[in-house]
Protein backbone atom coordinates (compact mmCIF):
# COMPACT_ATOMS: atom_id res chain seq x y z
CA UNK A 1 0.00 0.00 0.00
CA UNK A 2 2.56 2.59 -1.07
CA UNK A 3 -0.11 4.97 -2.27
CA UNK A 4 -1.92 5.20 1.08
CA UNK A 5 1.39 5.76 2.87
CA UNK A 6 2.32 8.56 0.46
CA UNK A 7 -1.09 10.21 0.74
CA UNK A 8 -1.01 9.92 4.53
CA UNK A 9 2.40 11.64 4.62
CA UNK A 10 1.14 14.46 2.36
CA UNK A 11 -1.79 15.05 4.72
CA UNK A 12 0.44 15.04 7.79
CA UNK A 13 2.76 17.58 6.12
CA UNK A 14 -0.29 19.76 5.36
CA UNK A 15 0.33 19.49 1.64
CA UNK A 16 -2.84 20.13 -0.42
CA UNK A 17 -3.51 17.10 -2.59
CA UNK A 18 -5.79 16.43 -5.54
CA UNK A 19 -6.58 12.83 -6.40
CA UNK A 20 -7.68 12.48 -10.04
CA UNK A 21 -8.79 9.62 -12.25
CA UNK A 22 -11.49 8.28 -14.49
CA UNK A 23 -15.07 8.10 -13.26
CA UNK A 24 -15.79 4.92 -11.32
CA UNK A 25 -12.21 4.13 -10.27
CA UNK A 26 -12.97 4.28 -6.51
CA UNK A 27 -11.19 7.58 -5.80
CA UNK A 28 -13.73 8.61 -3.16
CA UNK A 29 -13.71 5.18 -1.54
CA UNK A 30 -9.91 5.13 -1.30
CA UNK A 31 -9.69 8.62 0.19
CA UNK A 32 -12.61 8.08 2.58
CA UNK A 33 -11.08 4.81 3.75
CA UNK A 34 -7.71 6.49 4.29
CA UNK A 35 -9.24 9.39 6.20
CA UNK A 36 -11.45 7.20 8.37
CA UNK A 37 -8.99 4.41 9.16
CA UNK A 38 -5.39 5.62 8.82
CA UNK A 39 -5.60 9.08 10.39
CA UNK A 40 -5.90 8.96 14.19
CA UNK A 41 -9.04 10.67 15.51
CA UNK A 42 -7.07 12.21 18.38
CA UNK A 43 -4.96 14.24 15.90
CA UNK A 44 -7.35 14.96 13.04
CA UNK A 45 -10.82 16.42 12.62
CA UNK A 46 -12.38 15.24 9.36
CA UNK A 47 -14.73 17.31 7.19
CA UNK A 48 -16.17 15.77 4.03
CA UNK A 49 -17.90 18.08 1.54
CA UNK A 50 -19.68 16.82 -1.57
CA UNK A 51 -19.83 19.39 -4.36
CA UNK A 52 -22.76 19.44 -6.77
CA UNK A 53 -23.94 21.74 -9.53
CA UNK A 54 -25.85 23.70 -6.87
CA UNK A 55 -22.87 24.24 -4.54
CA UNK A 56 -21.96 27.92 -4.12
CA UNK A 57 -18.92 29.56 -2.60
CA UNK A 58 -21.17 30.70 0.22
CA UNK A 59 -22.15 27.08 0.91
CA UNK A 60 -18.49 26.08 1.10
CA UNK A 61 -17.58 29.01 3.34
CA UNK A 62 -20.52 28.32 5.68
CA UNK A 63 -19.49 24.67 5.95
CA UNK A 64 -15.92 25.66 6.80
CA UNK A 65 -17.14 28.33 9.25
CA UNK A 66 -19.34 25.76 11.00
CA UNK A 67 -16.27 23.64 11.71
CA UNK A 68 -13.81 26.29 12.92
CA UNK A 69 -13.59 28.50 16.02
CA UNK A 70 -11.74 31.67 16.84
CA UNK A 71 -8.32 31.14 18.43
CA UNK A 72 -6.99 34.66 18.90
CA UNK A 73 -7.47 37.88 16.98
CA UNK A 74 -8.27 36.89 13.42
CA UNK A 75 -6.83 33.37 13.69
CA UNK A 76 -9.26 30.45 13.42
CA UNK A 77 -8.77 26.71 13.79
CA UNK A 78 -10.73 23.46 14.10
CA UNK A 79 -13.53 23.42 16.67
CA UNK A 80 -11.68 20.67 18.48
CA UNK A 81 -8.48 22.32 19.82
CA UNK A 82 -5.20 20.57 19.14
CA UNK A 83 -6.44 18.85 16.01
CA UNK A 84 -5.71 19.40 12.35
CA UNK A 85 -8.78 19.86 10.12
CA UNK A 86 -8.79 17.60 7.08
CA UNK A 87 -11.10 18.88 4.34
CA UNK A 88 -12.03 16.26 1.74
CA UNK A 89 -13.97 17.61 -1.23
CA UNK A 90 -15.68 15.04 -3.39
CA UNK A 91 -16.63 15.91 -7.00
CA UNK A 92 -14.53 19.06 -7.18
CA UNK A 93 -15.49 19.56 -10.84
CA UNK A 94 -19.26 19.67 -10.22
CA UNK A 95 -20.06 23.35 -9.37
CA UNK A 96 -21.70 25.24 -12.20
CA UNK A 97 -19.52 27.50 -14.33
CA UNK A 98 -20.63 31.13 -14.01
CA UNK A 99 -20.76 33.87 -16.68
CA UNK A 100 -17.08 34.66 -16.01
CA UNK A 101 -15.98 31.09 -16.70
CA UNK A 102 -15.19 30.27 -13.07
CA UNK A 103 -16.52 27.82 -10.53
CA UNK A 104 -16.98 30.01 -7.48
CA UNK A 105 -16.52 27.32 -4.78
CA UNK A 106 -13.26 26.29 -6.47
CA UNK A 107 -12.13 29.92 -6.68
CA UNK A 108 -12.76 30.33 -2.93
CA UNK A 109 -10.91 27.09 -2.21
CA UNK A 110 -7.98 28.19 -4.38
CA UNK A 111 -7.86 31.54 -2.57
CA UNK A 112 -7.90 29.82 0.83
CA UNK A 113 -5.12 27.39 -0.11
CA UNK A 114 -2.92 30.09 -1.68
CA UNK A 115 -3.47 32.88 0.86
CA UNK A 116 -4.30 30.97 4.05
CA UNK A 117 -7.31 33.14 4.84
CA UNK A 118 -10.80 34.05 3.72
CA UNK A 119 -12.92 37.12 4.33
CA UNK A 120 -16.04 37.26 6.45
CA UNK A 121 -19.12 37.63 4.31
CA UNK A 122 -21.00 39.65 6.91
CA UNK A 123 -20.10 42.49 9.23
CA UNK A 124 -16.79 44.25 8.58
CA UNK A 125 -15.49 41.79 5.96
CA UNK A 126 -12.49 41.02 8.21
CA UNK A 127 -9.87 38.43 7.31
CA UNK A 128 -10.20 35.00 8.89
CA UNK A 129 -6.77 33.38 9.00
CA UNK A 130 -7.27 29.63 8.96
Amino acid sequence: MRFSFLLEQMIKMRFPTIFVGESGTAKSVIISNLINTNLPAENFMKLIVNFSSRTTSSDLQNTIDDNIDKRSGRVFGPKQPGKQLILFIDDLHMPIIDVYGTQQPNALLKFLVEKGYIYERTGNLDQKII
